[in-house]
């Protein structure tokens, strides 16, 4: 909740982006939006303001489309990035764990055929990492709870 300007009466707070899925049950949004502008409102009124709710003036609700970038299986790279040397593309044909791979080869460097999914490869990536609860492919969201398990470690993601 943001203080009024100019000895306004008027007070004003943003909440946090949500996803609005197909699968979404709208009311629990609902009940979530309206419990955290009256918890807002409640700890204005622990600090001293004496506020009183009388009339909603404004209530804005502003969508996007929602297109999560995450992992898959094994797609090749173009020729242009593929001569650069730069760039490994983990071969996972028969599963959707590229993050696991990736992060995984990252820490576990070898000299030759870093994209293959080897036995060595699988021990090292379930003994190194905290992987309970992670879906795959990979969403945002799993790669923060995946940092939050694997406190050590910073994942970058760049699309």
């Amino acid at each position: 909740m943001e203080k009024p300007h100019n000895n306004s009466s008027v007070w004003y707070f943003h909440s946090k982006t949500t996803e609005n899925l197909d699968g979404t049950d709208r009311n629990e949004l609902y009940n979530e939006a309206k419990d955290t502008m009256v918890e807002k409102m409640g700890s204005e009124n622990m600090q001293g303001s004496n506020w009183r709710l009388k009339r909603v003036v404004k209530l804005a609700i502003y969508t996007s489309v929602y297109k999560p970038l995450k992992g898959s299986s094994y797609i090749p790279l173009p020729k242009k990035l593929a001569v650069k040397k730069a760039i490994i593309t983990m071969k996972n044909n028969n599963d959707d764990q590229c993050f696991k791979w990736c992060v995984t080869r990252a820490f576990n460097p070898v000299k030759v055929h870093k994209e293959r999914i080897d036995e060595k490869l699988i021990e090292q990536s379930e003994k190194q990492f905290n992987w309970n609860s992670i879906n795959f492919p990979t969403s945002w969201k799993d790669i923060d709870k995946f940092e939050r398990q694997n406190s050590k470690i910073c994942i970058n993601v760049f699309g």
